[in-house]
């Protein structure tokens, strides 16, 4: 009887440790999936900035080397676009100088909601206008979808969002 008690035992045991390293691959096949996961239409972050060219209401060129060196917050909108309208008051309390905030806004000076978007915005953002699909701004950051927040550090995506989040206002307050 103690051998039969021995053999039961042991396969229960057994049978445990099946079910438990079973459970340990499962749980990080999760946590890898859970890395992986980033919005659609947002670049990743590590990204390098692409070549493009835009200019801002007042004349300047925005570029690639815009953002190679230092801390840029670079703001896609769309205005109409429900989500934007959260974005752009944030942006209304933006302090930083001109080089540090610069906003793509799709659309042309003549639509009425892009005026309104332009003139809640902070004195000192540059402001471009682009096309609302195939821009070379889009292209270069990866864009495909409105709003989006990217923190460019170095040339490099630092961090995206399609949304107001915590970590966006940071960014937003310490670029």
């Amino acid at each position: 009887m103690s051998i039969l008690f021995m053999w039961v035992v042991s396969l229960l045991l057994a049978a445990n440790i099946v079910v438990t390293l079973a459970l340990v691959r499962r749980v990080r096949e999760i946590e890898l999936a859970g890395q992986n996961d980033f919005p659609s239409g947002l670049p990743k972050p590590g990204t390098k900035v692409g070549e493009f060219s835009a200019v801002t209401l007042d004349g300047r060129t925005i570029s690639q080397e815009t953002f190679a060196h230092g801390s840029r917050l670079a703001v896609f909108l769309l205005p109409g676009c429900d989500s934007c309208h959260g974005v752009v008051e944030a942006l209304a309390r933006f302090s930083g100088d001109s080089t540090s905030l610069v906003v793509f806004i799709a659309g042309a000076t003549s639509d009425p909601e892009v005026k309104n978007v332009i003139e809640a915005l902070p004195g000192h953002a540059a402001v471009a206008l682009i096309n609302v699909i195939s821009d070379p701004a889009l292209k270069a950051m990866k864009i495909a979808v409105y709003p989006a927040i990217v923190n460019v550090v170095d040339g490099v995506i630092a961090s995206a969002y399609d949304r107001m989040v915590s970590g966006t206002s940071q960014a937003i307050s310490e670029s």
